[in-house]
């Protein structure tokens, strides 16, 4: 309820005479539709007041009420700002990503390049020593069985007060097969020959049970019979299925029949085979690479 409202003309009311000449005035109630408490306090503080001593307090109360509304919301702002900045302070770092300013060392970056090639599973987590040089620390895992496992951690780089480049720090623990209690890590040359000798194969499920696996030979013998004798699918080709899957995927659906999509579906189960042709082709490429790159590794191992 606005008090100013109580003080506003009001129409109504009766004047009743007597017939001994007495008269009664009956005015609207001015506190009509208040509450009990609102017309106890309109009562007790502004009874029997001059009107413009009533409308001086409603007005210093309204002003009052104004510049606390403001001094209310600026304080929440401050402390939804505060409370972002606690939460941003709190929150861990995000230790995959270097420090401003600085980069992987390229023997580190080299080493990640290589095992990650060979199928390994890598990370890498910086952190900042007590003087505040920056540090980083991979690690590399490869597991062929759950009896034969390499691993290679505390591979740290660290700035040395330099701040301008990083040097390797310590040597490393690791822990093969052959020796799997952790012991030193030996060299980064050595490290690499170990990757290289022990490549995850695509069949093989290195740190993620999606990665690819070969189509068997009797299965893409099956699938090029039925697709039949045509051509792979040309890079033009590709370009445009992949455009009709995005139209498909954000054009406006309609409630009953999608012309659209069905038209779409059409257009690209037409084309799939070529598709499926280029796919066979380039399984065929891989697994003749994987060919070459072990009898490679063959040799060597001959050699030594």
């Amino acid at each position: 309820m606005n008090p100013l409202n109580l003080l506003k003309p009001r129409a109504g009311g009766s004047l009743r005479i007597g017939p001994e000449g007495t008269t009664r005035h009956e005015l609207p109630d001015p506190l009509e539709g208040a509450s009990e408490e609102e017309r106890t306090f309109f009562l007790t503080h502004f009874h029997g007041q001059p009107l413009l001593e009533v409308l001086r307090r409603l007005r210093t109360a309204q002003w009052n009420a104004d510049m606390w509304k403001k001094t209310a919301e600026s304080a929440q702002k401050q402390l939804r700002e505060s409370e972002a900045e606690l939460r941003e302070a709190l929150a861990p770092p995000d230790r995959s990503v270097p420090p401003d300013g600085w980069k992987l060392p390229e023997a580190a970056a080299a080493l990640l390049e290589c095992a990650q090639d060979h199928g390994w599973t890598t990370s890498t987590a910086w952190g900042r020593r007590s003087d505040g040089d920056p540090t980083l620390t991979v690690q590399l895992l490869y597991r062929r069985t759950p009896k034969e496992v390499w691993k290679f951690d505390h591979l740290t780089w660290t700035a040395f007060g330099t701040g301008t480049s990083m040097r390797r720090l310590g040597s490393g623990l690791a822990s093969t097969p052959r020796h799997p209690r952790w012991h030193d890590a030996p060299s980064l040359k050595r490290i690499r020959e170990i990757i290289e000798t022990n490549t995850a194969q695509p069949s093989e499920s290195v740190g993620d049970d999606r990665r690819h696996r070969p189509l068997t030979a009797s299965r893409a013998t099956a699938v090029t019979e039925l697709i039949g004798d045509i051509a792979p699918a040309t890079d033009s080709l590709l370009q445009q299925l992949a455009e009709s899957v995005r139209g498909r995927r954000e054009h406006q659906h309609p409630v009953h029949e999608d012309w659209y999509c069905f038209n779409q579906a059409s257009w690209a189960g037409e084309r799939i085979g070529f598709v499926i042709r280029r796919l066979l082709d380039a399984e065929s490429e891989a697994g003749r690479l994987h060919r070459c790159l072990a009898d490679l590794r063959g040799s060597k191992t001959s050699r030594t």
